[in-house]
């Protein structure tokens, strides 16, 4: 969807693997799953946010972990939203807009 709406999509399914690929392709945003083999999410935000050359990406929790502890977890780290999965395009569409 988002390749659809002109969005420009680099797809990693690891934190060790977002990490290398962040200051390659420097993203404006980040859509991080939360629940992340090895690394997860909260610790791969703390790892990019971190760095100052990630200042301004726009972290954005998409995750199954929707409890309001999660929420206020991610938000505290520093996402900009957190959004509980199965993610409707026009919940995505307006965070995106506000990133």
């Amino acid at each position: 969807m988002l390749e659809l709406t002109q969005h420009i999509v680099c797809v990693v399914h690891d934190a060790r693997a977002a990490l290398d690929v962040v200051p390659v392709f420097a993203p404006d945003v980040a859509l991080l799953d939360i629940g992340l083999p090895g690394m997860d999410g909260y610790e791969l935000a703390a790892r990019l946010r971190a760095d100052p050359a990630n200042a301004d990406l726009v972290l954005i929790a998409q995750t199954g972990w929707g409890q309001p502890a999660d929420r206020e977890r991610a938000l505290a780290l520093g996402f900009r939203a957190h959004l509980t999965k199965p993610v409707d395009w026009a919940t995505l569409e307006r965070v995106l807009v506000r990133a």
